[in-house]
């Protein structure tokens, strides 16, 4: 007669006849003689749960990534700033600096389902990993939990992509934040602050001022919209209907 195979990692337990030759495991006693070839067959099925259940995962910290001070503050670098002060400044949040996390930090309540933590790291790009690591840490929030807003130089300005993990790309702020969290596996919205002016390098062009009217496309309806369907549906939602590809808001 068929029953449930009574090994809880095999992905087909429930169709499984666990005292059948055909049974592709067969017992668990057998699958324990196995050795590397059984724990192989388990951990790959557990790893591939494990990225599902992440893209499913909705967001817990939406942090924008940009410099302190006055002098930075309308620089193509700071977009990720501008952009979660607009969304803050509409949901009424008010940021308060935490020393121990040397960041401005904000939170809402029954955001997404729960509690949205907002969090603009203060150490200045290059080390944005030191402020996140230590928050996530702090409140026990795996890195899949993540959004971060960052300027995107290869994108035209008025234009956004989200996407899951992948390199950093040169950006420093990423890099620093991979490094932090121990992996890539985070959502990013990538906002672009293009085209970039090949007579200048790279530091001078993001460090620039962003023209005024991408600064208002960071403040408009659409874009908050936008981030708005990322954290009451689900990033993975989100991107399947809005943009798979580059989106144009400004």
């Amino acid at each position: 007669p068929r029953r449930r195979c009574r090994l809880r990692s095999h992905p087909k337990r429930w169709s499984c006849r666990a005292d059948s030759d055909s049974c592709c495991i067969r017992s668990e006693e057998q699958f324990s003689d196995s050795g590397f070839r059984g724990k192989f067959i388990s951990l790959r099925f557990i790893f591939r749960r494990r990225v599902i259940d992440s893209l499913a995962m909705s967001i817990r910290v939406i942090a924008g990534l940009g410099n302190p001070g006055k002098e930075y503050s309308l620089t193509r670098h700071n977009a990720g700033w501008m952009l979660l002060d607009a969304y803050a400044a509409k949901r009424g949040a008010v940021w308060k600096f935490e020393a121990k996390f040397n960041a401005e930090v904000a939170t809402l309540e029954g955001v997404g389902g729960g509690k949205l933590y907002l969090i603009k790291p203060q150490t200045y790009m290059n080390l944005s990993g030191e402020s996140l690591g230590a928050f996530l840490h702090f409140y026990k929030i795996l890195p899949e939990g993540l959004l971060v807003i960052h300027d995107e130089v290869a994108f035209d300005a008025g234009s956004l992509k989200l996407s899951y993990a992948g390199s950093a790309g040169g950006h420093n702020g990423i890099g620093s934040i991979i490094n932090a969290v121990g992996g890539e596996g985070f959502w990013r919205l990538r906002l672009g602050v293009g085209p970039r002016l090949l007579q200048w390098t790279l530091a001078e062009f993001v460090l620039s001022e962003l023209p005024q009217e991408a600064r208002n496309g960071l403040k408009s309806e659409k874009i908050l919209d936008i981030l708005a369907l990322i954290i009451d549906k689900g990033p993975k939602e989100a991107q399947n209907s809005t943009n798979q590809n580059i989106t144009k808001y400004g």
